[in-house]
């Protein structure tokens, strides 16, 4: 940790992983006394598997899920990777998904499609909808599966559920969602999904890192060979402390006050940066620089964004040294997902929407700050002072 003698930084990536909550923290003490194999049945193994279950029905009731189809996995890269060996079939998705989704399909070759996105910021239904037909017209004996983040972890986008589940239906595909960046942070409808498969992470919604789930409606292949623990598809002892924190966690999920507190912070960014230069709400060129503003507060076509991120961009600053400029001032942003932070392609979302047409270049010069419940107002104040100081000096 840090030093007394040092300040804490200010934290703005909470897409990539968020602290853990005081409520996470005080229940882990409740059981560290608890560690028993839950596997055992004399009487602490009995405990350490009342935990586990109790958890499993806790997720479950949440999600409107049947606990008898979820399994606890290290995290959502597990998940997806599970589910997809677990496809003989045609897998789709867009180009913007998380690298577990991305790369996986592409190892696939013949058997995976990744598509571009829209204006939109998410999968381009025209496009999905022409590989659908392309591929009822075949003779394929395994069905089609479309994997697709609810939430996607970069520039915050929702998917269109409704469009997206109207050619789940019309064309008798599998539907695997993704909600890792959405759990925590709004509704999420059974009734609407309709998962085939389901997945997310504890550690971005204030659960221990090492922990997430997996739903699966039908059936699923065994991954790992042992114990027959996780109904039989992931042997190996379960992590309860973590299992329990990710149960926790979302006991206390309260998506109302998330949502105000999220909302008034990232308009505020907003709002603050347009004022104070004197631009409108979505781009600017003018003779001192180019800045490019994506949010909630952005009016661009039918865009519907999470609360709490919002992705900033000058043309004369790289991501890469706004990044340093921030970090050595104390921030700690992103300039893309976790996983392909240190890559080209990070922000390759942007690239295909029309709101960019003339802005294409500013696809290296992205940062991403992503907010929640614990950050304050005077950090945000602060991070609005830093990037202005930026942006007026180049």
């Amino acid at each position: 940790m840090f030093s007394s003698s040092q300040t804490p930084p200010i934290y703005l990536d909470y897409n990539a992983s968020t602290p853990i909550s005081e409520n996470v923290k005080l229940s882990i003490m409740d059981i560290l006394d608890v560690y028993g194999n839950p596997s055992s049945t004399h009487s602490m193994g009995m405990l350490a598997n009342k935990i586990l279950e109790d958890s499993r029905e806790n997720i479950a009731e949440y999600l409107h899920i049947d606990p008898r189809h979820m399994v606890f996995t290290s995290g959502a890269t597990e998940s997806n990777n599970i589910i997809f060996n677990s496809h003989d079939g045609l897998i789709i998705t867009a180009m913007s998904e998380h690298s577990s989704i991305v790369n996986s399909i592409k190892a696939r070759k013949e058997k995976g499609c990744i598509l571009p996105i829209c204006s939109a910021g998410h999968i381009n239904l025209n496009l999905l909808e022409n590989k659908l037909k392309e591929e009822q017209g075949q003779a394929n004996t395994q069905p089609i599966l479309l994997s697709l983040a609810l939430v996607n972890g970069v520039n915050g986008v929702i998917a269109p559920i409704e469009a997206i589940m109207a050619l789940v239906e019309k064309y008798q595909i599998l539907i695997h969602w993704d909600c890792t960046q959405a759990l925590g942070k709004m509704p999420l409808d059974m009734d609407k999904l309709n998962p085939d498969y389901l997945v997310a992470s504890g550690h971005k919604l204030g659960a221990l890192k090492g922990v997430g789930i997996l739903y699966y409606k039908s059936q699923i292949k065994t991954m790992s060979h042992g114990g027959g623990q996780e109904l039989g598809v992931r042997s190996g002892t379960e992590n309860i402390l973590a299992i329990h924190s990710l149960s926790q966690a979302i006991t206390h999920i309260n998506i109302p006050h998330y949502h105000q507190h999220t909302s008034q912070l990232i308009d505020h960014i907003h709002k603050k940066i347009t004022d104070s230069l004197k631009i409108d709400n979505i781009k600017q060129t003018d003779k001192h620089n180019e800045i490019f503003l994506f949010s909630r507060y952005s009016k661009v076509n039918t865009i519907q964004s999470i609360n709490n991120t919002i992705i900033l961009a000058m043309k004369n600053k790289t991501s890469a040294q706004q990044f340093m400029l921030f970090d050595m001032a104390g921030f700690c942003l992103s300039i893309g997902s976790a996983c392909t932070s240190s890559k080209t392609d990070a922000n390759n979302w942007l690239e295909p929407q029309e709101i960019s047409d003339t802005y294409k270049n500013l696809s290296q010069s992205i940062l991403r700050i992503s907010i929640g419940l614990q950050t304050t107002k005077e950090e945000i104040d602060s991070f609005i002072d830093k990037w202005l100081s930026i942006y007026l000096s180049t």
